[in-house]
C-alpha cells in the first residue's frame, strides 16, 4: 500500500509510530483497508471529462436523429443499426471481460466455499 502523507508537518509515519487501519472483515469492497481518519475526494477534472463525454454521446445521437430519420422518427433505428449495435457490443464485451477477470483472475470465492 502506497501512502502519500498530506500533512507531513505532523510526522505521522515516522519509524516507531503506530498507524491504525480500518479493515473490511469480509473483503467484499475495494479498498479492503485504509488509514483511519483518511478522507476521499472527487477529482473534478475527471467528473468534467465524464460529463463532456456523455454530452458528446447525446449530441451525436441527436445529430444522427436529425440527419438520418427521413421523417420516420426513431423508427429509422433497425436492430443492427450502428447506433444500437456499438453500445450493445461494448456492454457485452465489458461484461465478459469483467466475468473472466472475476472468475479466473480473482477467483470465485463461492465456488471455493462450496467445494470445501
Amino acid at each position: 500500500m502506497t501512502i502519500n502523507d498530506t500533512r507531513p508537518q505532523e510526522s505521522r509515519f515516522e519509524t516507531g509510530k503506530v498507524i491504525y487501519l480500518k479493515v473490511d472483515p469480509d473483503f467484499k469492497r475495494n479498498p479492503y483497508f485504509f488509514l483511519e481518519g483518511s478522507q476521499s475526494k472527487v477529482n473534478p477534472i475527471l467528473l468534467v471529462i465524464w460529463f463532456a463525454f456523455f454530452a458528446g454521446v447525446v449530441a451525436y445521437y441527436y445529430y444522427a436523429y436529425t440527419t438520418e430519420n427521413g421523417g420516420l422518427g426513431w423508427r429509422f433505428l433497425e436492430l443492427f443499426h450502428p447506433l444500437l449495435l456499438i453500445p450493445t457490443c461494448f456492454i457485452v464485451f465489458v461484461g465478459l471481460i469483467y466475468f473472466f477477470i472475476k472468475v479466473f483472475v480473482m477467483g470465485n470465492k463461492q465456488l471455493k466455499n462450496n467445494c470445501n
